[in-house]
């Protein structure tokens, strides 16, 4: 009898127990299946409230990354009120279509760059790869002068190097131009600083090493396929990541960044930096050698080392004004860069001087004072390149017309 009381208490509280749990259970459903719902409708409705940044990058085996092929969207960075269209070939360039066989009548002449060459602010014909090839054109009178874009934000000098040991040789250059911004081009791969979803080189013991991009993992493909395509995440990524430094450094550390490290100009990092540009640029003039392909490079100056100039040379006239700022660093870089084509004898323009006089003239190169290329700086950028370029322009079956 007493068991009986017993057992059946037992029963009764174990279906009071299981009664909550179900409860519990049904209410958590209802949470999760709400939280989703809402979850769905911000993905749908976040892009016509806020503008976002659609997804413009992919994974690349051997460079990390590359541009997303076919692209047709609305690109707002540095447009103030005007987006324009942004399109890309099924390359993944912000380019015409091309094939890899050239007209064999054409001189086809090789760009490779970053967003600077990449020119998503202006139309393809307006970048200034592509003025290159009417300027040419137009002198020379010749059939054709084919310029392919291969730039893609966030490439760097390792990425370059890469490039041209692995993958230009497809497409038959004449010539190629190498445009490096000094703003940010040596540090892209370089290891102390670069991201880890990178290629990155380094120094031991005074040898070049070389750490491959990281494999497609699936860390790699929720990165690329999910959340670089969720509004929420995009949104979170605006708002959130890139306003906090050390957010940063976590989503670099964890490869889900491209980005080089910030500090990109602490001394103890700046010798082996440029020790490693210097074998790169020396492995890049090699391998065009023995390809017979001749190699121009065209300098962007780094917009915050030319407006330090600008500012210490308003000062030396004018002591009232503002002390300014002088990033020694980026002089530093500057100063070796120049100092390795120049052992090299790699034919190059460096256009600092002619920028900080129309700067000074009240003409703006650069969008915002710090960004990417106005018009005239796409202008002037091209007609410095092609003044170079003209006397490579020796090629069989079209003779010296």
């Amino acid at each position: 009898m007493v068991f009986g009381v017993f057992a059946m208490m037992r029963g009764n509280r174990t279906s009071k127990i299981s009664v909550r749990w179900r409860e519990i259970a049904t209410k958590c459903g209802i949470a999760g299946l709400a939280s989703l719902i809402a979850v769905l409708i911000a993905e749908v409705l976040l892009p016509f409230v806020i503008d976002l940044e659609e997804p413009t990058l992919q994974y690349d085996h051997l460079l990390g990354f590359r541009g997303r092929p076919n692209l047709h969207i609305q690109w707002s960075r540095e447009m103030g009120d005007r987006p324009r269209l942004v399109t890309t070939n099924s390359q993944g360039f912000h380019d015409i279509e091309r094939t890899l066989d050239p007209n064999p009548e054409s001189y086809r002449i090789l760009f490779l760059g970053d967003s600077f060459l990449e020119g998503y602010q202006v139309e393809i014909e307006a970048n200034f790869s592509q003025q290159v090839a009417g300027m040419l054109l137009q002198a020379r009178h010749e059939k054709s002068v084919e310029a392919l874009n291969l730039g893609v934000h966030g490439y760097g000098l390792g990425t370059h190097y890469l490039n041209v040991r692995h993958r230009i040789e497809q497409w038959s250059p004449d010539a190629v131009v190498l445009v490096l911004f000094l703003g940010n081009d040596l540090q892209d791969n370089f290891m102390p600083l670069a991201s880890f979803s990178v290629p990155r080189f380094d120094l031991l013991d005074g040898s070049l090493v070389f750490t491959p991009a990281p494999p497609h993992t699936a860390r790699i493909w929720l990165r690329d396929e999910v959340f670089a395509r969720s509004a929420i995440a995009r949104l979170f990524w605006m708002r959130v990541i890139k306003s906090i430094p050390a957010m940063m450094e976590i989503a670099r550390n964890a490869g889900m960044v491209a980005t080089p490290d910030g500090f990109a100009n602490k001394h103890h990092h700046l010798q082996d930096m440029i020790t490693v540009a210097q074998r790169l640029f020396l492995g890049i003039r090699n391998h065009l050698l023995a390809m017979d392909t001749k190699l121009f490079v065209y300098i962007i100056p780094d917009p915050l080392l030319v407006q330090d100039v600008i500012d210490i040379r308003r000062f030396n006239r004018d002591f009232n004004s503002t002390k300014p700022m002088y990033r020694k660093g980026r002089q530093w870089i500057e100063t070796k860069t120049l100092a390795i084509l120049d052992s090299l004898q790699v034919r190059y323009a460096y256009p600092r001087e002619s920028f900080i006089a129309q700067i000074e003239s009240g003409n703006q190169i650069y969008r915002g004072g710090y960004g990417h290329f106005t018009a005239l700086g796409h202008k002037l950028s091209a007609q410095l390149i092609a003044e170079h370029v003209a006397p490579m322009l020796i090629k069989k079956n079209l003779g010296n017309s």
